[in-house]
């Protein structure tokens, strides 16, 4: 990773922090070139593991990683909430939206995006189970 990236996005504060998520990483950041603008990524989580963490710690999640109310030029993140079929709260799983988003290009044809899984996930498991 370039200096650039590395200094756009910083993963080890999750890492430190104990969140168990998944980051969604599409656009510039992934390609060759030598200077991407910014990073576009979902932040990708369940709400059960996210209602464990310190109120501190979620609070500075959703203003970091949401669009947050301060404009970065460097970071355009989204905030997906992962809900199990029986939360109530299920309808506002956002997955489906994120993944479609990230996987059609501008022109609507299919592309790619790149799974940065911090923590254990059940794609880890479903993928090797």
């Amino acid at each position: 990773m370039n200096a650039k990236r590395s200094s756009i996005f910083r993963r080890r504060v999750l890492e430190r922090a104990g969140v168990i998520c998944e980051l969604w990483i599409d656009g510039s950041y992934l390609t060759e070139k030598i200077d991407p603008k910014d990073i576009d990524l979902s932040f990708a989580a369940w709400a059960h593991h996210l209602d464990t963490l310190d109120p501190a710690l979620q609070t500075a999640l959703l203003a970091n990683l949401n669009g947050g109310s301060a404009y970065s030029p460097s970071l355009d993140t989204y905030f997906c909430p992962r809900f199990l079929r029986e939360d109530p709260r299920y309808g506002a799983d956002k997955s489906a939206y994120w993944g479609e988003k990230w996987g059609k290009g501008w022109d609507d044809r299919l592309k790619g995006y790149a799974v940065l899984k911090i923590g254990e996930t059940d794609v880890g498991r479903r993928l090797f189970a």
